[in-house]
């Protein structure tokens, strides 16, 4: 679908979080290698940069994102988890202050003690306390455990309005007919 002639075209902006197996600690944990994960950045980039619009990569550090990827951390937004997230876009952009690491994670099997942040992968303990931490009330543990918090797309989509259209997100949803543009 994505190859049909001018599928891309008809987006403003496009965001690509393609599947980070391949550059996990876990996978490096587990022996390292490919471990049979295909490395497709280098793929998304290429066609994102044939369409010709403005665009976001996410994944996780150790990928094969560029240099100029800018980290995301929970603590940048008032979130009770830290969930280290690198972006690549083809625009500059920067990110937040990041600010020092206060709190402890809590173990991976247990509900997080208050003061405690939460490491919301694989198989953690408590969804409601996740939900919590990553600002984010509707997802299933599955969900969750791949996602990454609404707080950082939300940045670098109100970065890109600013800084490209000049408007901030409340500027341009009070615009009918530039929502029809956004929404597209």
């Amino acid at each position: 679908m994505m190859r049909e002639e001018g599928f891309l075209s008809s987006f403003d902006f496009i965001w690509a979080s393609p599947p980070c197996k391949a550059h996990t600690r876990l996978n490096s944990i587990r022996g390292g290698g490919d471990q049979g994960y295909a490395d497709l950045i280098p793929l998304v980039r290429e066609y994102l940069i044939s369409s010709g619009k403005p665009y976001c990569i996410e994944n996780v550090g150790g990928s094969t994102l560029k240099s100029c990827a800018i980290t995301l951390c929970g603590e940048m937004f008032g979130l009770q988890t830290y969930r280290h997230r690198l972006f690549e876009t083809s625009f500059q952009i920067r990110a937040p202050r990041h600010p020092r690491h206060k709190a402890r994670n809590a173990p991976m099997s247990k509900s997080p003690l208050p003061g405690e942040y939460m490491h919301v992968v694989g198989h953690f303990a408590d969804l409601p306390a996740a939900r919590r931490a990553m600002g984010i009330d509707w997802m299933s543990r599955e969900e969750i455990s791949q996602a990454i918090p609404p707080a950082y797309s939300q940045y670098i989509g109100e970065y890109f309005l600013r800084n490209h259209y000049g408007t901030s997100a409340e500027d341009r949803a009070g615009d009918s007919s530039d929502q029809d543009q956004l929404s597209a």
